[in-house]
């Protein structure tokens, strides 16, 4: 199987060509700017999926099978002020990818990656089916880049929809909330921790190994891929402080008012796992086993 990966660089992107390296497939891994990963030197190109022509020529030579989009902007602060930006890279750069597939008559299977912030978190948890409101540039961007592949009749893709993908990489451009965590309580520093925005952090091995196991099942439409518990983010800090034998006295609640962010967060944007579960025979790390092998190899 030849496999293009987008957004080599990122730590879902490490993930899986790594495991693909593992597998007897053809890798090009790419990403915008130079290689960061010494694993991948011999089979990396730089990609930027916002570049049709770029991208059309890049697709055309390889002559993907599978194309994994990991691609994207991902700091939701930045997207407010840097909106064409976002635009370009969440949004135009599917467009893209499915307009070189369909200008080349070649039909790969495509997994684009998605976020649990394509929603306005005014229920706690959502399925597949549930209706998209994004309140964020950074939300808006993504879900019109689901829409592009919705309403393209391109046909053979998965939409897989997560949140707060957290785990260890290298040479990242943003750090992880859970290791950072450790280190502070280790370090005999007090935390606050917003206790009003819900999530089901995604543990990145997971992540990588079910859209391994997507190109075995070629499921087709969307599908949540997270954690298996929807919590606070201060009651996941909470258990971190358990993990590592700190008083849980040392994280402190707080509203996500007294943070004054750029951009508005979704209060609760749990992802409902059960059809990932039938479908692929996901089962995700409980989050304490997770924080135990991240701190083997941190």
């Amino acid at each position: 199987m030849r496999v293009l990966v987008t957004g080599s660089n990122g730590l879902l992107g490490q993930h899986l060509t790594s495991l693909l390296l593992k597998q007897d497939a053809v890798l090009l891994a790419t990403s915008f700017g130079p290689n960061r990963i010494v694993e991948v030197e011999n089979c990396f190109k730089s990609l930027d999926i916002s570049n049709y022509q770029d991208t059309l020529k890049t697709i055309n030579s390889f002559k993907p099978d599978l194309v994994i989009n990991t691609a994207a902007a991902t700091n939701v602060d930045e997207c407010e002020h840097e909106k064409e930006k976002c635009d370009d890279i969440n949004h135009k750069g599917v467009k893209n990818l499915i307009s070189a597939f369909t200008e080349l008559k070649i039909e790969p299977y495509l997994i684009h990656l998605s976020t649990d912030f394509i929603f306005d978190g005014n229920k706690k948890v959502y399925k597949e089916n549930d209706q998209p409101k994004p309140i964020s540039v950074y939300g808006l961007s993504k879900w019109l880049g689901e829409e592009a592949i919705l309403k393209s009749g391109y046909e053979n893709y998965v939409i897989v929809r997560t949140s707060l993908v957290y785990g260890v990489g290298k040479a990242l451009n943003k750090g992880n909330i859970f290791l950072w965590a450790m280190e502070k309580l280790r370090n005999g520093e007090s935390l606050t921790i917003v206790d009003d925005q819900f999530r089901s952090p995604t543990y990145v091995n997971d992540l990588a190994k079910a859209c391994l196991k997507l190109t075995e099942k070629k499921y087709k439409g969307i599908l949540n891929i997270a954690g298996p518990e929807t919590r606070s983010m201060h009651e996941y800090i909470i258990k971190t402080a358990e993990y590592v034998g700190v008083d849980p006295n040392k994280v402190t609640p707080i509203s996500s008012q007294t943070l004054a962010q750029v951009a508005k967060r979704p209060p609760c944007s749990g992802l409902d796992i059960n059809l990932a579960e039938k479908e692929i025979d996901y089962n995700p790390t409980p989050f304490k086993i997770s924080l135990a092998e991240m701190d083997s190899v941190s």
